[in-house]
């Protein structure tokens, strides 16, 4: 299982991001048709990305082991509420953050990223730079990390529907 997590922030490129590649997280055979593979990734993908939303949304990781503390101060507490009808963390006070993450075709893999000024404090909540003190919200696994279990499962599925048989 090769993946990398890798962060890169420049004056002129932020970007927080996880390489994976699906069908070794799965433990399957990339299929040979081109055509099923390449449907298969665009799915993948656009499931990983609903899965981590839906999780972040529900105030939970889908990082396997991934730390996530629901709980806000009384201050930000209320303003969250104010402003989004939320009082707990889901990381969607403008939703900003999560507008800028995607999942996009890396090669013969996937990344999950958030680019651009967001980066910065995806960064903070997942702690990769490992300078961050803002409590962890861990929604991009990192180093030898990888998504929770039932992520991995509903990927295999995805797989096997494109499978050479």
């Amino acid at each position: 299982m090769t993946q990398r997590m890798r962060i890169r922030m420049t004056a002129t490129k932020n970007e927080i991001y996880f390489d994976f590649d699906p069908w070794a997280l799965a433990g399957k055979k990339k299929p040979k048709d081109k055509s099923e593979l390449a449907a298969a990734k665009r799915e993948i993908a656009d499931f990983v990305l609903e899965a981590v939303i839906d999780a972040v949304g529900d105030g939970n990781s889908p990082v396997a082991g991934g730390k996530w503390k629901k709980s806000l101060s009384p201050a930000y507490k209320k303003l969250k509420s104010k402003e989004s009808g939320v009082s707990f963390a889901n990381m969607e006070l403008t939703g900003e953050m999560l507008d800028s993450l995607e999942v996009v075709n890396q090669g013969s893999k996937l990344r999950l990223r958030v680019k651009g000024e967001a980066a910065g404090r995806a960064d903070g909540h997942n702690n990769h730079s490992g300078k961050s003190k803002l409590p962890p919200r861990e929604f991009i696994p990192k180093d030898k990390g990888t998504f929770k279990r039932q992520i991995i499962m509903d990927i295999r599925d995805i797989i096997e529907e494109h499978s050479d048989g």
